[in-house]
């Protein structure tokens, strides 16, 4: 199965139909919610630096493979 299979099958994300009124939120649950969502952004940061290092040592030993 190649790899564009695999995303074609893959379910479509929901769209999103409703935007919470953040207006009427109160300030305490607002700093909260950001608060949170910015140590998930934060840890989603690492992740993806990992992924990075993860895929430019895989090229490299992917081109070391290649030249032998």
């Amino acid at each position: 199965m190649s790899m564009l299979s695999t995303l074609k099958n893959a379910p479509s994300p929901k769209p999103l139909t409703e935007v919470p009124d953040f207006a009427s939120w109160q300030h305490k649950t607002l700093a909260q919610v950001a608060t949170e969502m910015f140590l998930q952004i934060k840890e989603h940061e690492y992740e993806i630096q990992n992924l990075r290092q993860d895929l430019k040592t895989a090229i490299n030993a992917y081109r070391e493979v290649l030249t032998k």
